[in-house]
């Protein structure tokens, strides 16, 4: 067996290829192999000596078309024995993170995490100045991030990664966290295009909203752009306009509307704000005392922004004219069934549809919508169902939360809260396993020629109050939020057959979860 002194010049006395080495550079690609070798030499730059002038390749023991005797030897420094030997380690670990994500390529971003997360000042220092810590965080294999608010005050990032060979051992991680939207915020709006995130926080502590900008890193930073008060209680927030320049914000405490222009990336300058009023209270008296607008949802074209508001029993309907939204007729619905969110669907031979999930009823409601010439919408209905099923009847205290259409528009999720439908295993780590009731995300199928739904799956949501749930683009993983449970839970998704197949990562949030959202 060879034996190394790592503070001598002496050549081992038997020179043989490392195992560990030629396994890495069996399983890693030449971008791989040429991206430690630039996070090497980037860093070792910093060390700012003659002494450490380059003489390390990392090529030679990756690419098989060259063989290198001495793979090991030249991880170490001929002097400056405690540098050395800090840069060294710090290195070894970071190339570990590939080793051990040879059959689970993706967890090597959540690895580099954790390595930077236990890096000493010196050494943070020493490699971020090089872009060694980017190129970490940012390597072939980058996970996905997600944000997700919580009554906490905080918005925290979460690193999910996927073991693409063994699904169930895939990790759901906390990596940042901005206290920018407290002390309640309620919802998150992505900007992809210009980076931005938008956080309304509802303000449950005090008399007034706010609504938070953010700019967006790949590392899952938040930095906070502007922070601007608004009427109580806004709870759902959407860009419209050209070039997205503006924000429309739904305010469920404050009963009303107010929408922001935002063109300029470090302001939120108040536009209007329109309030509404009710003769009397609804059917349901105790949730609606008055209106209460649910969330702001622009439709397909741009052109419109619907509000559902629970306590008015109506869909708000107000036409985007600019920076300006102008109000239009409305949608009324069915009486005490607090209409709380909208999804549309447009399907191949160009009809529109609007589904609409009510809060207090459990119910699912298609219409077929018809652009007016007086730049006004029209609805018919077109199917009404139980979030259970067409002719069940949801359980008692059971209430609608969040609706979503797949991209391919076959298929419809809605997420149901307090029903308790399922015992499950506590998905978190080290749980032991304990058994915890867990509500329901209930699939349909979407028949495109009529709007009918036919339900397709019951699925448990990971615990308790699944106030919201995002998909990813790929359609492939579903991101729950569980209000009462403090918990994201991830799962998994079949995208063909439009069923969920496993509760694949958790992770404790601090605070009652009230969005989340992917990162893309």
């Amino acid at each position: 067996m060879s034996t190394l002194d790592p503070y001598s010049d002496r050549t081992p006395t038997t020179r043989s290829p490392a195992p560990v080495a030629t396994a890495v550079a069996e399983a890693l690609s030449r971008a791989e192999r040429d991206w430690i070798e630039v996070a090497y030499r980037e860093a070792r730059k910093n060390l700012n000596g003659p002494h450490l002038a380059p003489r390390f390749s990392l090529l030679p023991t990756m690419d098989r078309s060259r063989s290198s005797r001495r793979p090991c030897r030249a991880l170490f420094l001929p002097s400056h024995r405690v540098a050395s030997l800090l840069f060294t380690l710090t290195f070894v670990l970071c190339l570990a993170a590939l080793i051990l994500c040879l059959f689970c390529p993706r967890q090597r971003h959540s690895f580099a995490s954790a390595v930077i997360s236990l890096l000493p000042d010196m050494m943070r220092d020493l490699f971020a100045p090089a872009g060694l810590l980017p190129l970490l965080l940012s390597s072939p294999a980058a996970a996905t991030l997600l944000y997700a608010s919580s009554y906490s005050g905080a918005i925290t990032t979460l690193n999910f990664t996927l073991c693409a060979n063994h699904a169930t051992q895939s990790t759901l991680q906390p990596i940042s966290s901005s206290g920018g939207c407290a002390p309640s915020p309620s919802w998150l709006t992505l900007d992809p295009v210009n980076s931005r995130l938008y956080c309304t926080d509802e303000g449950l502590t005090t008399n007034v909203g706010t609504v938070s900008s953010f700019t967006t890193g790949p590392d899952g930073v938040l930095q906070q752009l502007a922070k601007t008060e608004t009427i109580s209680g806004p709870v759902s927030a959407v860009v419209y306009g050209d070039r997205g320049q503006g924000l429309a914000v739904a305010q469920y405490g404050g009963s009303s509307v107010s929408w922001f222009n935002i063109s300029s990336p470090a302001a939120l300058t108040a536009v209007k704000s329109e309030t509404f009023n009710m003769s009397a209270p609804g059917p349901n008296p105790s949730r609606q005392d008055a209106p209460h607008p649910h969330e702001v949802f622009l439709d397909p074209k741009g052109q419109f922004i619907l509000v559902p508001d629970l306590g008015a029993d109506l869909v708000r309907v107000f036409a985007v004219d600019g920076a300006n939204l102008v109000a239009v007729d409305s949608l009324t619905v069915a009486p005490g069934s607090g209409p709380r969110h909208v999804e549309f669907l447009v399907t191949p031979e160009g009809k529109t549809y609007l589904y609409l999930v009510s809060e207090l009823s459990s119910t699912i409601t298609a219409y077929d919508v018809t652009y007016r010439e007086n730049k006004t919408l029209g609805f018919t209905e077109v199917y009404s169902g139980s979030t259970y099923g067409e002719g069940a009847t949801a359980p008692a205290g059971a209430s609608g939360a969040e609706i979503w259409i797949s991209p391919d528009g076959k298929f419809l999720t809605v997420s149901s809260r307090n029903d308790s439908a399922f015992t499950i295993s506590n998905p978190d780590a080290g749980s032991g396993g304990v058994q915890i009731p867990s509500d329901s995300l209930n699939s349909f199928s979407i028949n495109e020629q009529t709007g009918a739904l036919t339900l397709l799956q019951t699925f448990p949501a990971g615990g308790r109050t699944p106030r919201q749930f995002s998909v990813n683009k790929a359609g492939d993983l579903v991101a729950v939020g569980l209000q009462s449970d403090s918990r994201v839970v991830m799962i998994s998704r079949d995208a063909t057959s439009g069923k969920l197949v496993d509760i694949i990562a958790s992770s404790k949030v601090e605070g009652e979860v009230t969005a989340v959202i992917f990162g893309e």
